[in-house]
């Protein structure tokens, strides 16, 4: 159905439109309304000003996204991805021109196949173009994944943009079923607030600014639950020609008590390191917490039996690995902690040990302990030789 319109400016409604393209790409809507510029049509120009779209519906296959999106694999090299959006920047110019271009309540269904993976919903957004700039303004998005938010800045000769992307009431468990880790937990509740602010000059280096906020994080483990609370996260990506490069300016966590800064890098084809750094950290809500996990610690678990109490001073730790999941495995780890006021028994000898300071090293499984200090408080089963062999 068609309708035109000639005031206050030329205008045409097209009721019901669907447009299908060769890929699997199905498109239509309620309404697409079209208006023109005035003084170009009187010189026998056709030129948009405006595009509005009422309630679009677009049905995406999966296969291309799956294709251009490797998981723990090599990422798509700068051409590649570079390729991608200039083919989608010369679609827009081509479509809209130097239009205004605005989607009302739309929607976007992934499709696997026939059946519906994703649908993305209430979609909102604003398209402007200049000769020398394009701006996209995606109001909102209600997805599976939260919902989302998003500025877009591009420069349509030299692909470079600026943007934000602001991402809300993700649930934790979608993230942990796609990247699960070393050791086996469920998250059972737990949402994600992330800001991501970024640039890309040219598009094979970009840099973006990253901070996450998760409220609570509830981690299921042998009909057991995990709490963590007031979890942020600051952090670093940048990306060049030769890999990856994160910075994790600080992780920290309010309940057990933790901060963390460090490093992970991806160079080319050589895999990921990784180096961190802590600040003080209480022993006590630490161990605790560890014990959820005893039987899956390697060398750690008879530490966790006898060590109680305590801080640690000083941590640092460093691996390497091919693979994410290798990187934070414990036989990738060499890791080192200075350690003062700590606290150990052992019960089978009534040994206790307070005000223990020394250092504890981890190297790849082997577990090294060096005690500086120590006060003992109780040894009634503890046995000494009568003689003890010269030192030298």
């Amino acid at each position: 159905e068609l309708r035109l319109k000639l005031f206050p400016y030329p205008q045409l409604d097209i009721r019901d439109p669907s447009v299908a393209i060769p890929t699997g790409v199905l498109a239509r809507a309620s309404t697409l309304s079209a208006a023109t510029r005035i003084l170009p049509l009187l010189k026998g120009q056709l030129q948009l000003r405006e595009l509005i779209l009422e309630a679009p519906w677009v049905d995406l296959p999966l296969a291309d996204i799956a294709a251009a999106t490797p998981v723990d694999g090599p990422a798509p090299s700068g051409v590649a991805l570079a390729d991608r959006i200039t083919s989608l920047v010369d679609l827009l110019i081509s479509i809209a021109g130097n239009a205004r271009v605005t989607v009302r309540d739309g929607r976007v269904r992934l499709m696997d196949g026939r059946a519906v993976a994703d649908t993305w919903q209430d979609v909102a957004l604003t398209y402007m173009a200049t000769p020398a700039m394009m701006e996209v303004d995606l109001a909102a998005v209600s997805t599976a994944w939260g919902r989302l938010k998003a500025d877009l800045l591009i420069e349509p000769e030299s692909l470079d943009m600026d943007g934000r992307i602001d991402l809300s009431e993700t649930p934790l468990f979608r993230l942990a079923a796609r990247l699960p880790p070393p050791i086996p937990l469920a998250v059972s509740e737990g949402t994600l607030h992330l800001d991501i602010r970024f640039s890309a000059r040219p598009l094979a280096n970009a840099e973006a600014h990253l901070s996450a906020v998760i409220p609570n994080l509830h981690l299921r483990r042998n009909q057991q639950t995990l709490v963590f609370e007031g979890l942020t996260l600051q952090a670093n990506v940048q990306r060049l020609d030769d890999g990856l490069t994160f910075e994790l300016a600080s992780l920290r966590m309010d309940q057990p008590r933790l901060s963390f800064s460090g490093t992970a890098r991806r160079t080319g084809d050589a895999g990921w390191a990784l180096d961190l750094a802590a600040r003080p950290l209480d022993i006590a809500p630490l161990r605790a917490m560890a014990l959820q996990w005893k039987g899956d610690l390697g060398p750690l678990d008879p530490l966790l039996d006898i060590l109680e109490g305590g801080q640690i001073k000083e941590l640092s730790a460093r691996s390497s690995a091919s693979t994410l999941r290798e990187l934070v495995a414990l036989d990738h780890i060499v890791a080192s902690a200075l350690v003062d006021s700590a606290r150990v028994r052992i019960p089978a000898t009534d040994l206790d040990v307070a005000d223990i300071s020394g250092r504890i090293d981890l190297d790849r499984n082997l577990l090294a302990a060096r005690v500086d200090a120590a006060r003992p408080v109780s040894y009634t089963h503890l046995t000494l030789p009568t003689t003890i062999p010269s030192c030298g």
